[in-house]
């Protein structure tokens, strides 16, 4: 119903049901927010200045400011819309009122116009608004309203109305007429639109260049300027054949086509054409082979239908009526007025525009190329059989070519400068010099493709071999190599040609591309063709400039000379991203430690847009382009971030300013400074109440002991020590608790038999032995390291572990030797006895 851009290059379209958009990449219906216009008819848009737009409905018009919506109630349906440059909103509705709500108004305001009829539409230019009833025109703003061309009233009912940008009023009728009055004139002029006659005009629009576009009802569009000629278009052009009931020209210098019940189309620019014309308009695509150029124009194969045949004029169509029986893949004019068919099974012959026949037939395959030596002798490449050449007697196989060729599909021969002769097969190259053939198979090192399908030598000397992989180049004995990474337009070449500037064109899988400047440049289905494939043999380059393309959607025809208009500048926008504040940075609680940003550089002529990311917490690099257009980013600490965006055109060296994005993060409590200091406090504390809690637990457990030695009695030994006079028990890792100190073992008292004295140092000598046997004792098994054997004593009756100290001890003395007739015995004898018992244990 209705087409409009904002400030951001998104395309609005209004519907029977709704609003949508378009942003290059895909077309979506308004998100679902309050006041969003989801669902309805909607036949009215207007772009709102400062972001986003206008769509009017059956009963409001609904107001996007690039965030968020809202609804301005209308009493009747919105028949046209426009914003002035003070940013004042102008209505019309479909009973002929007038409305404007001015800057920051909340609501409309009734206006009385110039006018004494009810207004049909209404149109913005930057110094003013005019106002179209149904015979006359007035301007409004300014001191005082006025009629455009002085009053005059038109003969027709107006339909639509287009104020340009030079402040020029058109309108185009109900009748197919069209009006235009320049600003002063005192009557309105009419263009010749004469195709257009007798259908209602319902849409106008002005493109980049200033020529204005009028839709009809009749399916027909017709495109010029108040003093030039003009162009009509239709079905036969690539139009859908519906009524045109919408036009937009967009800021990228394409332009839109809106149609009842057929949906959009879009014109990519001029300097495409394109023919699909075959026994009148077709409704599928034409699939176009080898091109090669006449006397006077060219010719150009077309697989499934026959030729064509360009004589400077007009287009001639040759095909199974005439004799072309089969399937054609390239044709040559051998010499003015005969034509030979390269074809299935064989060559077909026309002459002087005779019925074609057959003069050459193979028994299987297509001859797949026609070819001239030099010296003017004829040659077919065949995709079974190898080459022929013609002569006095024909077309005859070419022996002593085929002999050493690596495969008999043949593609191309090319006869250089240098006097050698190039043939490419779909496996390897076979050069011819001096007559001996050298092979060159294909090879990843040379580059040489590993299916060959065309030759070109652009300078003498160096040779150009395209195909399965890319393009080798040999040029001085040494090999380079383009792929499609370089730029070519995709990965298998079909074609190549040089044209007069020195510019070298190439078609691929993915479309025709030139190269100039070091750069190639590439035009796909998104700039210019039809379909991206392109076909063997179908290139060919005009006396003109101009280049002709053999694809699988049509025959294509660019005119280089055709100047780009000048379109605006890629800018980047943030699509979903949090909602900075007044200082420009966006603040997220300290929970949310993900981010996820979405963002858009809208571009409508169908080129791609690639994206590269930047996070300056992550590394100072860009990413690597590419075309999407979401970042996520997970577990991020607390503070500061930035996310840069840039964008570009595939395929062009330069990128947008970045678009950044800051983002602060709040810190858990325990991130803060005062938190850190807190936790380390705390850590602190908790240190020292541990060394407290282990301070007072050492110092009970000595209380605990000291009372419970307090309670055996005076006599008893220090705890954990050993006998009168010894040192105290030092306890061992895997020890018993020692135990109350033994009594001293008190061995029977030596006696002399009767009769005899005892021996003088007996007892001395005893003792003596006594000391070394318990030297040699082993420690029990309640000692588990060595330490020196200590005499605990023995506990007393009471069971207490005090030793009883020998009297000389007590007083102070030493131990005496012992004497016979002493009831003491070695101090260690005892424990020897205690050792023994325990290794028994």
């Amino acid at each position: 119903m209705a087409l409009a851009q904002d400030e951001q290059g998104v395309l609005w379209i209004a519907t029977l049901d709704g609003v949508a958009t378009f942003d290059g990449t895909a077309i979506e219906p308004v998100p679902a927010a309050a006041g969003a216009p989801r669902s309805g008819t909607f036949s009215a848009l207007a772009r709102r200045r400062g972001g986003g737009v206008y769509a009017g409905g059956a009963l409001a018009v609904h107001v996007y400011d690039g965030e968020r919506w809202s609804v301005l109630a209308a009493r009747h349906p919105v028949a046209s819309l426009a914003e002035d440059s003070r940013g004042t909103l102008w209505v019309v509705d479909a009973q002929g009122g007038v409305w404007r709500r001015p800057a920051g108004a909340d609501g409309l305001q009734p206006v009385t116009t110039a006018l004494a009829e009810p207004a049909i539409a209404i149109a913005a230019f930057e110094t003013g608004v005019l106002v179209a009833g149904r015979t006359t025109v007035a301007r409004l703003g300014g001191a005082a309203d006025s009629l455009v061309a002085a009053g005059v009233r038109l003969s027709d009912a107006v339909s639509t109305l287009l104020a340009a940008t030079d402040g020029t009023c058109w309108v185009g009728t109900a009748s197919g007429r069209l009006y235009f009055a320049p600003p002063g004139a005192t009557g309105w002029s009419t263009v010749d639109v004469a195709p257009l006659a007798g259908r209602r005009i319902r849409s106008l629009a002005q493109d980049l260049r200033g020529r204005i576009w009028a839709g009809s009802e009749s399916g027909l569009v017709a495109y010029g300027t108040a003093s030039g000629g003009w162009t009509t278009w239709g079905p036969e052009s690539g139009l859908k054949g519906s009524a045109v009931i919408a036009i937009l020209a967009d800021r990228e210098g394409t332009v839109w086509f809106g149609f009842n019940g057929a949906g959009l189309q879009q014109w990519v620019g001029e300097a495409w054409t394109h023919r699909q014309v075959w026994d009148g308009p077709t409704s599928t695509h034409i699939t176009v082979f080898g091109i090669t150029g006449t006397a006077d124009g060219f010719l150009a194969a077309l697989f499934g239908r026959g030729l064509w045949r360009w004589d400077g004029r007009r287009m001639f169509e040759y095909g199974a009526r005439d004799g072309l029986t089969e399937d054609v893949r390239y044709a040559v004019e051998p010499e003015r007025g005969t034509i030979w068919a390269a074809t299935r099974l064989g060559i077909f012959e026309s002459r002087e525009g005779g019925r074609f026949r057959r003069v050459l037939d193979i028994p299987s395959g297509f001859v797949t190329g026609l070819f001239r030596s030099p010296a003017g002798v004829w040659h077919a490449t065949t995709s079974n059989h190898g080459i022929f050449r013609v002569g006095p007697e024909g077309w005859r196989a070419a022996a002593e070519l085929n002999a050493p060729l690596p495969d008999l599909q043949a593609r191309q021969l090319l006869w250089t400068s240098t006097g050698e002769l190039w043939i490419a097969t779909m496996r390897g190259v076979v050069v011819f010099r001096s007559g001996e053939p050298w092979v060159l198979p294909p090879d990843r090192g040379t580059g040489l493709p590993l299916a060959s399908n065309c030759l070109l030598e652009p300078r003498p000397g160096e040779v150009w071999v395209g195909g399965y992989g890319g393009i080798a180049v040999h040029d001085g004995g040494k090999w380079r190599v383009m792929t499609a990474a370089d730029g070519l337009p995709g990965h298998t070449i079909y074609s190549l040609a040089q044209a007069a500037d020195g510019s070298i064109w190439a078609g691929g899988s993915d479309g025709v591309g030139r190269l100039a400047g070091g750069r190639w440049t590439v035009y796909d289905s998104r700039t210019g063709l039809l379909e991206d494939e392109c076909n063997l043999h179908g290139l060919w380059i005009a006396p003109d400039g101009s280049v002709l393309v053999g694809g699988m959607g049509s025959l294509a025809r660019f005119d280089p000379r055709m100047a780009s208009t000048p379109a605006a500048a890629l800018r980047v926008f943030w699509r979903d991203a949090p909602r900075p504040d007044s200082d420009g940075t966006a603040r997220l609680p300290s929970d949310r430690r993900w981010l996820r940003v979405r963002w858009r550089a809208p571009w409508l002529s169908g080129q791609a847009v690639e994206y590269r990311t930047r996070v300056a917490r992550l590394g100072p690099d860009w990413s690597e382009p590419a075309e999407d257009a979401e970042l996520k980013l997970a577990n991020l600490g607390s503070g500061p971030w930035t996310v840069e965006v840039a964008a570009r055109l595939e395929g062009t060296p330069g990128w947008t300013e970045p678009l950044a994005l800051r983002v602060d993060i709040a810190p858990h409590a325990w991130e803060t400074a005062w938190g850190r200091g807190a936790i380390a406090l705390a850590a602190a504390l908790g240190v020292l109440a541990l060394v407290r809690l282990r301070t007072r637990a050492l110092a009970g457990r000595a209380r605990g002991e000291g009372a419970h030695g307090g309670a055996a009695g005076a006599g008893r030994a220090p705890p954990r020590g050993g006998g009168a006079g010894q040192p105290g028990q030092e306890r061992v890792r895997g020890q018993h608790e020692p135990r109350a100190a033994h009594a001293p073992r008190r061995d029977p008292p030596l006696r002399a038999a009767p009769g005899t004295r005892p021996r003088a140092g007996a007892g001395a000598a005893r003792a003596a032995r006594a000391h070394r046997s318990q030297r040699r004792a082993p420690a029990g098994p309640h000692q588990r390291r060595a330490v020196a054997l200590q005499d605990r004593g023995r506990p007393d009756d009471a069971g207490r572990g005090a030793a009883r100290p020998p009297r000389d001890a007590a007083r102070g003395g030493r131990d005496p030797a012992p004497t016979r007739g002493s009831e003491g015995a070695p101090p260690l004898a005892g424990d020897l006895a205690l050792a023994a018992r325990d290794r028994d244990r």
